[in-house]
């Protein structure tokens, strides 16, 4: 009976993935350093910086700001700045909550692996007011480009899982956990 629930539980974990959720609260105003989080975020069209809520009040900064209390932005409203993984392997791009950050504007995506176009999105529509969950769900790339109409976006929670292959993930290492703890329990109750 014990070994029947270990290979459900099993089972049910190695179903589970684990999306890590980029907030940007632990960051200062400025230009977000390459390796943050895993990624670099720019590329030779432009950066990615954090901003504070209450560096601008009313704005789509201040608005777009899902979880207090920083929101990353393109600087200087460059489109075609690039998230892109800093490690061997890739990520899957579950999405995030976007606003522009002054005007209505109009904004899309794509994911490329190794340098070839494997996703590219329609465009959505932000507005200044309230954050728009723009969900991708996009796998197996290793760049994120973001084109936006005009002037800067407002990003927050960005959320994304790794694919790394040279480092087991936490979950590979729960999983081996269980393995090994239903094997010496079959190796016990085999003895009784």
């Amino acid at each position: 009976m014990k070994t029947k629930l270990l290979a459900l539980l099993f089972c049910f974990l190695s179903a589970q993935t684990f999306a890590t959720v980029v907030n940007f609260d632990d960051l200062t105003n400025g230009v977000i350093a390459d390796g943050y989080a895993g990624f670099n975020w720019s590329n030779d069209v432009g950066s990615i910086g954090v901003v504070s809520e209450t560096t601008h009040p009313g704005s789509g900064y201040a608005n777009g700001t899902v979880s207090h209390h920083n929101t990353a932005f393109n600087l200087d409203g460059v489109s075609g700045v690039s998230i892109a993984w800093a490690g061997a392997g890739s990520f899957n791009f579950s999405g995030a909550f976007f606003t522009s950050a002054w005007f209505d504007q109009e904004i899309a995506f794509e994911g490329y692996k190794q340098g070839n176009l494997v996703y590219a999105s329609d465009s959505y529509v932000l507005n200044t007011q309230s954050p728009e969950w723009i969900n991708l769900d996009w796998s197996d790339i290793d760049s994120l480009y973001i084109y936006n109409t005009s002037w800067q976006w407002a990003m927050d929670d960005f959320t994304f899982t790794a694919n790394q292959t040279d480092v087991p993930e936490p979950a590979s290492l729960v999983l081996l956990s269980l393995g090994m703890l239903a094997l010496i329990i079959k190796r016990k109750n085999a003895r009784v």
